[in-house]
């Protein structure tokens, strides 16, 4: 049978959760809640997770969260790369939802597709504006999507302007 599509983007996923299990990164937590009023309140990496993947919470609330971690993961703070992977585990539902959405585009080559929502997930955190978003999940996940789908409409015309040649056989 066929090998399972899914499996680098599940294993992406994994790593992620298996990277927040290690003694130092408590340390590194509680140093973020320390820097950042928004993440105070939670005693662990999980109930902070709990809280943004929580369906019926405050969506002002849960920006403020994202907004520290997207602070501080565009800081030079050694808990920089934490607040990467709590972004990527507290976006995960969407990430994911998009994966889904765009795997077709990329049936042939499904890790081409994690390295597209990779990238673009990981420059979008860091070029966000701050002052100028008001709903920072739904703005990265519209961006990335975005940005991937214009890439593949490029590459489509491209492609078809190249089909569209005449032989040279005269």
């Amino acid at each position: 049978g066929r090998p399972p599509v899914r499996l680098t983007w599940r294993s992406l996923h994994a790593n992620l959760l298996r990277s927040l299990e290690p003694l130092p990164i408590k340390s590194q937590f509680d140093a973020l809640r320390q820097a950042r009023p928004e993440l105070r309140t939670f005693v662990d990496l999980q109930a902070l997770l709990d809280r943004l993947h929580d369906q019926s919470g405050d969506l002002d609330e849960k920006d403020r969260i994202l907004a520290a971690l997207v602070a501080l993961s565009q800081g030079a703070d050694p808990g920089r790369d934490l607040a990467v992977i709590l972004l990527w585990l507290a976006l995960w539902p969407g990430l994911d939802a998009l994966y889904r959405r765009l795997l077709r585009y990329f049936a042939a080559a499904p890790d081409d597709l994690v390295s597209e929502i990779s990238d673009r997930f990981t420059i979008g955190i860091h070029r966000l504006d701050l002052g100028r978003v008001r709903r920072i999940a739904a703005t990265l996940l519209m961006n990335i999507e975005r940005d991937i789908r214009t890439d593949l409409r490029k590459r489509w015309t491209e492609a078809s302007r190249r089909d569209e040649m005449p032989d040279d056989d005269g």
